[in-house]
């Protein structure tokens, strides 16, 4: 059993390291190694989850670097053909698909720190107002004290 046990911390190290390092999915990096049911067990461990964890922090920091090259990357979006210059629009919507499926992604697995809502004021907590609403509403008080008097004289 405890050999076992040994080959499972293995490969649950590579697969951590494949999902640091090599920005895989999950799915991708245990594939071969371990069930994801046996994966979900591991992770009961403190250590085991604090590493994985730290492995997706990894794979996302990556993920956004990744957005900036491809961002900055302009080679292929110019098509030259004899003497004219033609903008590859294919490349250029690739590009811009790469980008947004990468920063949805990121949005999802890490929303505190790559989500678009950014609460810049409150720190989570409720807001507090200083509006206070003065209705006046006597008019109406004094339509409704006619009306009643209107409907008792009627009896």
């Amino acid at each position: 059993m405890g050999a076992k046990r040994d080959q499972l911390d293995k490969d649950f190290d590579k697969i951590i390291i494949e999902i640091a390092e090599n920005s895989s999915s999950l799915i991708n990096a245990i594939q071969g190694k371990m069930s994801t049911a046996t994966f979900y067990v591991l992770l009961q461990d403190e250590e085991k989850l604090k590493k994985y964890a730290r492995a997706t922090e990894i794979r996302s920091d990556k993920m956004a670097e990744d957005i900036l090259t491809i961002s900055d990357n302009i080679s292929g979006d110019v098509i030259i053909i004899g003497e004219k210059k033609f903008i590859d629009h294919a490349v250029v919507q690739r590009d811009r698909l790469r980008v947004d499926a990468r920063k949805w992604l990121l949005s999802k697995m890490h929303p505190k720190k790559y989500g678009e809502k950014i609460d810049m004021t409150s720190g989570n907590e409720p807001l507090k107002s200083n509006l206070n609403i003065i209705v006046d509403n006597s008019e109406t008080v004094e339509t409704l004290k006619k009306l009643r008097d209107e409907l008792g004289k009627a009896d």
